[in-house]
């Protein structure tokens, strides 16, 4: 609900303090034993999929929250790979945050973003990745063919390795990629509402 609420959707913190003291006031009067019972009480504070989708497919998240984009990357792969692969809250030294779009872009990836600003994208989840990070300090700010062949086709996670599908990497394939992630999303951050 927190997830939902705050951190994608970004509502009024207020109203989620209010609903919480709320359930927890509901708790200590009624000594519930089923957690069902407690869900009920903040089920008007959660925010639905079609309103979670939505602030999903627009999410930017800055260089200085790279802990957060990891840790929605590894829950969305770990999703992929049907739990196979959990990597919770992955450790920065061994996977690194990649922005398949360089965050310093040059001139050769600027082709595929002529009609628009690069800078509207560098951020967006749809344009990040995991990658190992002896494997990213590798391949750096190269071109997206590069990265393809050397570091997304070697990678053993499925959120990586589904990068492969696309020939060229401009916004399009930005926004269709974080659309399959908001998709995914509301299915591993849900409650049964």
């Amino acid at each position: 609900l927190s997830f939902r609420y705050n951190v994608i959707c970004t509502l009024n913190p207020n109203k989620l303090e209010s609903a919480y003291s709320k359930a927890a006031k509901y708790i200590r009067e009624h000594k519930p034993k089923s957690a069902k019972l407690i869900f009920e009480q903040l089920k008007e504070s959660y925010p639905s999929d079609t309103e979670f989708e939505r602030a999903f497919v627009e999410k930017i998240i800055t260089a200085s929250n790279a802990k957060l984009a990891r840790y929605i990357l590894s829950e969305i792969n770990s999703h992929y790979m049907g739990n196979k692969e959990l990597i919770a809250n992955p450790n920065a030294n061994e996977l690194n945050l990649e922005h398949i779009l360089p965050q310093k872009p040059s001139d050769k990836w600027l082709v595929e973003f002529s009609k628009t600003d690069p800078n509207q994208y560098i951020y967006r989840l749809g344009n990040m990745t995991l990658l190992d990070s002896s494997v990213n300090r590798k391949v750096g700010n190269t071109s997206f063919e590069d990265k393809s062949a050397k570091a997304f086709s070697n990678s053993k996670l499925d959120i990586t390795k589904e990068i492969l599908n696309y020939s060229v990497w401009g916004p399009l394939q930005i926004e269709e990629r974080q659309k399959k992630m908001a998709k995914t999303a509301c299915q591993i951050w849900s409650l049964n509402y």
